[in-house]
């Protein structure tokens, strides 16, 4: 037994010696922009690995191969001589048609497990609004209620998400979802993102991922915006039901800055419709969009993002199904003309990332969002109140500060085996001034308060996450803790309660990559959604 094992341990040695290593970066021809995703293979069954987000790569191949096949969604896919093997090789791709042919099933990280298939929505689908790039994640349905204002309902996975209650939503690493909203927990409003500048997003279904945490139960959507125009443009659009829109992308800084690393713009949009019904909204939406990045040297890059949105709106509500059928209103009909609101959000996110060698990579993200909300519904009319009329009113105002920081290593082994660690920590507080639920007349003057406070929310996450690839194998393992913080002052029962959780997410998935056209993966976790602070506090924690 000895025997064997010795000469197993000199064959596998021979193998390795037998193999060479080849690492570069892949770019964007048209506007220097690294390459996430892209697939470097040596062709048939050989090995094959994707870029990460600086658009590196290392693979390791035996040394009969003198060429590699490189291929992207939405790229001319091109082969590569590889004789000088001790150079790290800069690649430029040229911008093609889509070419399902050039889809290859790799073994991946666990969240780019479905990049292959966002990337050929979002190239060949048309988007004309931020419910469009939702309705890009395979099973995930949209609804509307209360006006074109509010946030979707989404339906995900067989999940009755609500408005973010179990799907996890961020920009740019930026998380959406808004904690103890007083529409909704988690409430994802979409709105400020102008879709023609979304180049990537990535999804996921399920609780399998650790760095997601709060809200990932039906599953999580990221979407990315350009750091770079290609070009400025000018677009006018109207149709039907007097709806029009208007957009302007424009470059700042000229194209001699963009080769030194610079580069800035500045995006605007305007948006108006009546919609189908008989009383019209008056939807009403204003946008603006800038990016600003800069390489600090040659391992750092700054971007800076600025956004602010507004909108306003007037709807005509839930109807009771009686009254079209009686025929005192159509199926577009109103009762309650006063519905409606306004609402808006800004937001400020810098971000470093930082290559501290081929082999690490680090990002630290700070984001400051001002959001206020202010809603005017009615679901029963004349039920409770026969008088004034059950119409509510849901508003409120906050401030949210957050963090995220992660550091990734890359490992690289001969004999087809690597390994990526990540680490990650994130912090968020929300201080959230009256946020109210009252009973209101035609004036919108109170007539009572339902609910009125202020409350502060504070997260904390910490999580680790490893990638093994051997061969055609993938074995992925995390742990996540996320600490908890609830405070509610209530200002109609005068009290200061504070309540804490902690939670610990283990996670678990295994890949095998059969061949470039078939994969078999199990996966499994634990994910949960946090509760409203006011119901929290109000049930001891629970």
């Amino acid at each position: 037994m000895k025997i064997i094992f010795i000469l197993l341990l000199i064959s596998f040695h021979i193998a390795g010696l037998s193999q060479r290593i080849v690492h570069g970066n892949i770019f964007d021809k048209t506007n220097g922009e690294p390459l996430q995703y892209a697939v470097i293979s040596q062709g048939g069954r050989g090995n094959a690995v994707t870029s990460d987000k600086d658009g590196y790569f290392q693979l390791s191949i035996p040394t009969s191969v003198d060429s590699l096949n490189i291929s992207i969604i939405g790229y001319r896919p091109l082969s590569l001589a590889v004789s000088e093997i001790k150079k790290l090789i800069v690649v430029q791709m040229n911008r093609g048609p889509v070419d399902l042919q050039s889809v290859t099933i790799t073994p991946q990280s666990n969240n780019a497990t479905f990049q292959t298939l966002s990337a050929i929505d979002l190239h060949i689908r048309p988007i004309n609004s931020a419910q469009d790039l939702m309705r890009l994640v395979p099973g995930l349905f949209l609804g509307q209620h209360h006006g074109g204002g509010i946030a979707e309902h989404i339906f995900l996975r067989g999940f009755d998400a609500d408005h973010g209650t179990d799907i996890n939503v961020s920009v740019d690493d930026m998380p959406l979802n808004l904690v103890s909203q007083i529409h909704g927990q988690g409430y994802s409003d979409l709105h400020f993102l102008i879709p023609e500048l979304v180049t990537s997003y990535e999804f996921g279904k399920g609780p399998y991922y650790a760095e997601h945490g709060d809200f990932t139960t039906a599953g999580y959507v990221g979407f990315h915006t350009a750091d770079i125009l290609d070009k400025s443009t000018v677009k006018m659009e109207a149709g039907q039901f007097n709806t029009g829109r208007a957009l302007a992308m424009i470059n700042l800084l000229s194209d001699k800055a963009k080769q030194k690393g610079e580069s800035a713009y500045i995006s605007g949009e305007a948006a108006y419709t009546d919609g189908p019904f008989d009383w019209p909204q008056h939807l009403s939406r204003l946008n603006l969009f800038g990016k600003y990045n800069v390489n600090l040297d040659s391992k750092d890059k700054l971007t800076v993002t600025f956004s602010t949105y507004s909108s306003k709106w007037r709807s005509s509500g839930e109807i009771p199904s009686r009254a079209v059928e009686e025929g005192l209103i159509g199926r577009f009909g109103y009762i309650d003309s006063l519905q409606g609101g306004y609402t808006g959000r800004t937001n400020i996110i810098a971000k470093l990332t930082s290559s501290l060698s081929n082999n690490w990579y680090m990002q630290n993200q700070f984001y400051y969002s001002w959001y206020h909300f202010n809603h005017r519904y009615n679901d029963t009319f004349f039920a409770e109140d026969s008088i004034n009329g059950d119409r509510l009113r849901q508003a409120e105002s906050r401030n949210l500060y957050g963090y995220n920081g992660k550091i990734i290593n890359h490992a690289y082994f001969k004999n087809s085996i690597d390994l990526t660690s990540s680490f990650g920590i994130g912090l968020q507080v929300n201080k959230i001034n009256n946020s109210e639920l009252s009973h209101i007349n035609d004036k919108f003057e109170v007539l009572d308060y339902l609910e009125l406070g202020n409350i502060n929310e504070n997260t904390l996450n910490a999580y680790v996450d490893e990638n093994l690839r051997i061969g055609h194998w993938l074995f992925n393992a995390g742990l996540r803790m996320d600490g908890l913080y609830f405070n509610y002052e209530d200002k109609l029962n005068p009290s200061m309660p504070s309540r804490s959780k902690y939670i610990l997410s283990p996670k678990l998935n295994v890949e095998y990559t059969v061949n470039s056209f078939l994969q078999i993966y199990m996966k499994t976790g634990k994910g949960f959604h946090s509760n409203d602070a006011r119901v929290v506090v109000a049930n001891q924690g629970q």
